[in-house]
């Protein structure tokens, strides 16, 4: 049996939209085989089922072959990659929409969506988000790939931001360079330290409370 016939039986997903697990390892395969155009058109219409609009998790499994299978530049998705980054509102996805786009990008043209996802960054800090934009798959991946100033900037952009985060927040899990997540903290450690932060914001809100009344 065909792996794209193997990926189209097998297509399914479980409660809230995450990846189901066997059909996940079908589609790690698609990371190393050489791709065709029929495989390249199945990822490509994953990402735009209507269905993984409303699962990052879901476009971002379809997308990973698309930034990491080495005979991926030999297919033209420059636009179809442009125009998901332009309209993609989640940060650490909008990161890897950028790294399948450099593939083809010159770094003129990288420029403004790195100028925009600047410009995101500053606005939303949200831990997970930048877990993975501050992953070895993120940014430091793009610096390293392509060293261009612009690169460094934005890199230099996203340590800044990240450090508007509660540190209580930071350091939960990273992703290897392939993007696959790993937890840096045992699940106690976690849950510890959002019961901490939950108990800090609650007293802050009170406290807020209090100077209103006061008034």
């Amino acid at each position: 049996m065909d792996l794209l016939r193997q990926l189209k039986e097998n297509y399914r997903y479980s409660d809230f939209y995450m990846p189901d697990e066997r059909y996940e390892q079908y589609l790690r395969q698609l990371r190393t085989v050489p791709l065709t155009q029929e495989l390249v058109d199945y990822l490509c219409a994953q990402i735009d089922n209507p269905k993984s609009k409303r699962s990052c998790e879901l476009r971002f499994i379809h997308l990973q072959p698309l930034f990491l299978n080495p005979t991926a530049p030999c297919f033209d998705l420059k636009d179809f990659l442009y125009d998901h980054l332009k309209r993609c509102r989640r940060p650490w996805l909008r990161m890897f929409y950028l790294r399948a786009y450099a593939q083809y990008a010159t770094e003129q043209e990288l420029e403004p969506q790195l100028a925009k996802f600047e410009d995101m960054m500053r606005k939303y800090h949200d831990y997970q988000d930048f877990a993975q934009i501050l992953s070895p798959a993120g940014l430091p991946f793009l610096v390293r790939q392509y060293g261009y100033p612009r690169l460094k900037q934005t890199l230099a952009v996203a340590i800044i931001e990240y450090t508007h985060i509660n540190p209580k927040l930071r350091g939960f899990f990273t992703l290897t360079v392939s993007g696959d997540p790993v937890s840096l903290l045992p699940p106690e450690e976690i849950h510890r330290r959002f019961q901490e932060y939950l108990r800090e914001k609650e007293e802050a809100i009170r406290g807020l409370q209090r100077t209103d009344q006061e008034f």
